[in-house]
């Protein structure tokens, strides 16, 4: 088992994204039965909600919307001879090229 980076709640509102790290904040105690139980950091006496790299993929793929994802994005691709593909397989795909 590889040992996964922590982000805290700011940062992974920005990779997500979402407007405020209040707004993921909400979202994940929505969702509460999805996640484990959270992850803090201790610091000044203050708790920090800290989510791992395989989270933040999980709530990005869950909550973005990608051109495949509605009836028009998959018509069109399908029309233009693309391949279908998930968002994870979009992001291994953009960094190979990288």
């Amino acid at each position: 088992m590889a040992i996964e980076p922590l982000y805290t709640l700011r940062v992974a509102a920005e990779l997500i994204p979402f407007p405020t790290a209040q707004a993921l904040y909400m979202w994940l105690w929505r969702h509460k039965a999805e996640f484990p139980p959270p992850v803090y950091r201790r610091g000044r006496g203050i708790e920090h909600r800290l989510l791992t790299e395989s989270e933040i993929l999980k709530i990005r793929e869950m909550t973005l919307l990608t051109g495949m994802d509605s009836y028009h994005g998959r018509q069109s691709a399908t029309r233009r001879g693309r391949r279908p593909g998930g968002l994870i397989e979009t992001m291994i795909r953009r960094c190979a090229n990288a």
